[in-house]
């Protein structure tokens, strides 16, 4: 997990490494400033805070960060007349990156000391985060039932017990996660062993178009999810990370039966063949340029990888349909009977 952090004064290594005693899983980006957080006046309460769309302005943590902050000390704080509140979290964006901003006291403050920390800096980071962490398990700041428990246990020098819980968490949460991509990747690997054998046992071996190295490099699966596709809300093919130029071979023996080019699908090809006496047809996209029409043994390379079309990186979208590419006829409810995922049949 990554945080990103304006600054407009030093931030030592020792406070860093305080924070990572309790978050060994995070990474500091830190940028120096001279820009002041902008300031707005809550009529109700008659008091000033930060302008969190400033503040993500500003920090502009793209995806893959969790945390936005803006640093600044206790002085430049006051000098705003901001009061002592600290984050907006995730309820305004959704996002799902955690912000907040930090007005730093030269001096260590009792409440510091209460809950064994070294440093107001690390403890205040810690402290902001923690309402975050709360926030996502459905606690919320100030609530009549199920309250955000951070200055409470912070009040009762328990802050660290409460770090404990839910960064413990996280990190088991991610083991979970990590082991479950294992075994979906065992499995996978144990299928396309199957599928090999099979078709060796049938006089017709398959050929993966993806050279080895590359198979696993999965970046969007078949059935995914997505809202870029309105047609079926799903990703109906496969997209392998593999270099511009990568040759890819005809899974069986083949013929190329149509080629194109459009804004979105880049250099296309739609390749025919048997499998166990049913006929498949596969559309490959982006590719470097498009092939000749015609027939292909299984190995013999078809096409060339590339980054064409509408992408954000080089790849190759694969897909799997029965008979013919239907895309006149999918839909939402229909796409997994036209097509298949080629990793798995």
């Amino acid at each position: 997990m990554k945080a990103k952090i304006l600054t407009t004064t030093p931030i030592k290594q020792e406070w860093l490494d305080e924070v990572k005693e309790y978050m060994p899983d995070i990474e500091f980006e830190i940028i120096d400033t001279k820009e002041k957080l902008q300031v707005w006046y809550h009529p109700v309460t008659k008091t000033n805070y930060g302008v969190f769309a400033h503040l993500r302005q500003m920090v502009n943590a793209p995806t893959g960060y969790r945390y936005r902050v803006y640093n600044m000390t206790d002085a430049e704080r006051k000098a705003l007349k901001m009061t002592d509140h600290y984050a907006a979290y995730d309820n305004i964006d959704k996002d799902g990156v955690l912000d907040f901003y930090m007005g730093l006291p030269t001096k260590i403050l009792a409440r510091t000391k209460l809950n064994g920390f070294k440093y107001n800096w690390s403890k205040t980071f810690i402290h902001e985060s923690l309402h975050g962490k709360e926030q996502e398990i459905g606690r919320e700041y100030m609530a009549v039932t199920n309250p955000d428990r951070v200055h409470e246990w912070e009040k009762e020098g328990r802050l660290k017990e409460l770090a404990a819980k839910h960064f413990k968490l996280e990190k088991l949460t991610l083991t979970i996660f990590l082991l479950g991509k294992v075994k979906s990747l065992l499995i996978q690997l144990k299928i396309m062993k199957e599928k090999q054998l099979d078709a060796e046992k049938k006089n017709m071996t398959y050929y993966h178009p993806v050279p080895n190295e590359y198979r696993i490099l999965i970046s969007q699966a078949y059935g995914q999810k997505n809202s870029l596709y309105p047609i079926t809300g799903r990703h109906i093919g496969v997209d392998y990370a593999i270099p511009v130029g990568t040759p890819l071979v005809a899974p069986y023996d083949s013929k190329v039966v149509a080629i194109g080019y459009s804004a979105t699908l880049g250099n296309y090809c739609h390749i025919l063949y048997l499998q166990d006496g049913e006929q498949w047809m596969e559309r490959w996209c982006h590719l470097k340029k498009m092939p000749r029409i015609g027939s292909y043994f299984g190995g013999g390379i078809v096409a060339y990888s590339g980054a064409t079309g509408n992408v954000t990186g080089a790849h190759l979208h694969r897909e799997k349909w029965r008979n013919e590419v239907r895309i006149d006829l999918i839909t939402k409810e229909n796409w997994g009977l036209l097509t298949v995922d080629p990793e798995l049949n």
